[in-house]
């Protein structure tokens, strides 16, 4: 299978998707389920991943015996931090980066007005 096949069925079948890389890759499952929660918590371009329903879909495949559901847990929950804790830190660089001026194409004037609605409308919206 290749690699455009094997990531438009992630997309459209993800259960065949999981249970053909635990199948046919064995423990390499895990690092691919690790980097598409990390990818999806830590790369903000990356939020269109499947990552909640993939967590039903792998769970369903250790209840058939085909994942280690301990190793499962560990592995999904580890992704997640770390990718959680990754975007924290690129939000916390490029937040300063864009409220002390220093990337030009960021409007200062339009950012200033934003903060000033959201802090006045900030609980309705």
């Amino acid at each position: 299978m290749d690699f455009l096949t094997l990531t438009l069925e992630l997309f459209r079948n993800a259960d065949h998707f999981i249970m053909y890389i635990a199948q046919t890759y064995g423990w390499w499952v895990y690092l691919v389920l690790f980097m598409i929660f990390y990818s999806e918590t830590g790369i903000v371009i990356c939020a269109f991943l499947p990552g909640d329903s993939l967590l039903f879909i792998a769970g369903a495949a250790a209840a058939a015996g085909a994942l280690n559901p301990w190793l499962l847990i560990v592995i999904i929950s580890l992704g997640a931090i770390l990718g959680n804790t990754t975007n924290f830190y690129i939000g916390n660089w490029l937040g300063n980066k864009i409220y002390d001026g220093s990337i030009s194409w960021i409007d200062q004037d339009a950012l200033r007005k934003t903060h000033d609605f959201y802090e006045k409308h900030g609980g309705k919206t």
